[in-house]
């Protein structure tokens, strides 16, 4: 579990970083950050590997991307 945990925070923080440098408008920023927040994120990187779980995320800010803001 203290594996699956360390490689979720560094994840967390990546996407985080990520979110921050490359979505200027605040409240798109949050929503996206909010999202991610609801998600168990923790059970998919334990269940499915932390790759799926980067994919999950990484979904959910293409999407808000793409919809225009």
């Amino acid at each position: 579990m203290e594996k699956e945990y360390n490689e979720f925070t560094k994840l967390l923080s990546e996407m985080r970083r990520k979110t921050l440098s490359e979505i200027k408008d605040e409240s798109v920023r949050r929503d996206i950050l909010q999202r991610i927040a609801g998600l168990d994120m923790l059970e998919v990187v334990k269940e499915k590997g932390i790759s799926e779980a980067k994919k999950k995320i990484l979904s959910i800010i293409s999407e808000k991307i793409s919809r225009g803001k």
